[in-house]
Order: structure tokens, then sequence, then C-alpha cells
């Protein structure tokens, strides 16, 4: 299906899907994450403390601004694919994506613009064969019930930083008044007829396939998935992050504990244990770049790099080595460095006794 028939569907269908099992505050009930419940315009989602995101189905309008909001891919709208929407991108030569209230003939007709994140439109850009405008307006989106002028401009922001790290800045755009009258005015022969010469003219250069991957990251966003086998079929040019993607380091403050890689959600950060050296791994194309790890660090030990070579996003590298150490106390391998030389455990138990001693004393 090509432009205005693709997503066309989603229109009848305008209730929001959330799986709190992706819910990145799920996984931890302090992370500072209520980016769903800040931009929902109807009031459909909330948050309490002691049993997380609460969502009333009832109240949603179906909107997708908690589908562009969420890093974790929590949100979703039913017969709404990132996957077609790229695929349908990758026939055209020149693109127009815009939201209900526009109408634009010609093209791709979303709820809201909102639900394009900065990794969709990355996606979506380096996919389409020519250029992506984006018909955004901010009086417009001010004047729209679901509001969703201050998600959308940061996402093609970030978007548009992260395409010129990679020399592609001229794939994404804001709109262009005269191209969208240009092609509002064309009849659907018209426009079928101009977007298949072209896109035919320039097929051989498409980089993603269009054929849908299963990811190894269970919960992984699929708009992120696509951009990462888009990148990764670019080679092994170093890029600079930016907003999209992370490359985290390790200090020497790190005490092995392992929290990072129990929080992280995409599994991204392993915990090992061999030939007695305790080692934490990271592999760029599980990371959701949440931050996770770095909020439950007690020691602040992990930092995020500018840089990544694309060639890595599929490799595993190791971030820190530390030596194991034996319990001064019951003689067993740590998996933890503690201060008093002590293993977990016998921590606790030393704990407990202090206290009990503290309080008869």
């Amino acid at each position: 299906m090509f432009g205005i028939e693709i997503l066309a569907k989603i229109l009848s269908a305008r209730t929001s899907v959330y799986r709190a099992e992706r819910c990145l505050r799920s996984r931890r009930i302090s992370y500072n994450c209520l980016k769903c419940v800040q931009v929902c315009p109807v009031e459909a989602l909330s948050f309490e403390h002691d049993l997380g995101v609460s969502y009333e189905e009832q109240k949603c309008e179906g909107c997708g601004l908690c589908v562009g909001s969420c890093p974790g891919g929590a949100f979703a709208l039913p017969d709404f694919s990132f996957w077609e929407l790229v695929r349908t991108a990758s026939f055209q030569a020149e693109l127009v994506l815009t939201c209900g209230e526009a109408k634009v003939a010609g093209g791709i007709t979303l709820p809201c613009l909102g639900i394009l994140d900065s990794w969709a439109l990355a996606a979506v850009a380096l996919n389409t064969v020519g250029k992506v405008t984006v018909d955004y307006h901010p009086e417009r989106c001010r004047q729209c019930r679901w509001k969703g002028t201050d998600g959308i401009r940061s996402a093609i922001e970030d978007a548009q930083a992260f395409l010129g790290n990679l020399g592609e800045r001229t794939r994404l755009d804001l709109v262009d008044e005269e191209k969208v009258d240009r092609l509002g005015k064309m009849n659907r022969q018209e426009f079928f007829a101009f977007f298949k010469q072209q896109a035919l003219r320039n097929a051989a250069k498409l980089q993603y396939s269009g054929d849908e991957c299963s990811s190894e990251v269970p919960g992984m966003p699929e708009q992120k998935v696509i951009l990462l086998e888009t990148l990764k079929k670019r080679g092994g040019e170093p890029v600079q992050l930016g907003e999209l993607l992370a490359n985290p380091r390790i200090t020497a403050e790190c005490d092995g504990c392992g929290d990072c890689c129990t929080f992280c959600p995409g599994g991204a950060l392993q915990k090992k244990q061999v030939d007695g050296q305790i080692s934490v791994t990271y592999r760029p194309d599980c990371c959701l770049n949440c931050g996770l790890c770095q909020e439950v660090c007690r020691k602040g030990a992990i930092l995020y790099q500018e840089n990544i070579h694309l060639a890595e996003l599929d490799q595993e590298k190791v971030l820190i080595q530390l030596e194991t150490k034996l319990c001064e106390e019951c003689g067993m391998p740590l998996d933890r460095i503690f201060p008093d030389g002590r293993c977990e455990q016998c921590a606790r138990k030393n704990r407990l006794s202090k206290e009990i001693e503290d309080f008869f004393a």
C-alpha cells in the first residue's frame, strides 16, 4: 500500500495497547521517567508510586503520543507497524509525513506526528531514496486538542542532528509549503505515477531490504531495530552518537556489583565471572539508551562516550575487568567487591549481629 492508504486503517482503531512488562518504570519504580503520563492529552495515563503506570483504555483517543515518547516501546497502536511505514517509504523518492488534521493529499497520514520518535524519523529518512519532509506546523499543533508540539519538535531536531553526523542531514526536513501544495494538487493517478517513476530510477540506492528481522532483544522497540539494521549496512564509519544511541564506559570506581546489568532492560550489559575475573560486557544493538544503568550505579562509574564505529553495533565488548577476591570470613569467591572484604551474606550477618548487640547493650 502507498501514501494515504498505508495508515488509513489505523484511524479506525483509536486505542493504544499498553504492555506493562516493557515499561522501564515497572523495572525500577524510582526510575525517573513519566514521559507517557506527561504527553497524554486526555489523562488516560497516570502514575501511582506503589502501582506504577495505570492506563484507562476507555479514555484513550489513539493519538500515538505515548508510542513516540516511550523509550521502552511499552505502547503500540493496533494495525500500525513501523516496518510497514519504512517499507512504504523505501519505494518513494520524496515523502511527506503529515497528520490527520492537515489532510495533505499524497502524504502519509498519521493520527499525530508525535507517534514518530527520533529513532523512527531517522529510520524512515535513511530508507527513503530522496528526502522526507515533516509537515509540522507548531501553531496547528498548539490548536490541536492533542498538543504534541514539544515532543514532535524535539524528535525532529534529534533525528536531524544524528543524520547530520552521518552526512545525511538533507534527508529530513521540516515542511516546505510549496512542495506540500504541489503534492496536494496532484490527483491520485498523478501522485502514484510520479513516485513510481522516481522510485524505479533510484531503487538501487535503497539501504534497507524491507524484510522484518526478529530482534535478539525482547521488547526492543521496532523502530530502533529498523534503525540499527539500517546502520549496520553502512559499514565501519565512526559516528557521533547524539541522542539516539549510547556507548558507555565504566570507570575504575566500579565495584562489580552488577546492578547495571540486573536492571538493563535490553540485556546490553552483562556481568560475567570467568577464570577468577569479574567482567561487565556491552553490546550496542541491545541498548535502549534509557540511562537506567547510570541511575542505578551507586558509584557513578558509568559515563557515556560521544562516538562509536557502526561496525561495532553488533559486537560485544568488555567494559571493565576486576580480579575476583575471596571473602575474608567464609573464603567463598566474591561476585562483588565489598569495602570490608566480606561477601554479601557475611556482611549482612555481621550487621545483624551488631544490631542485636547494640539492642541489648
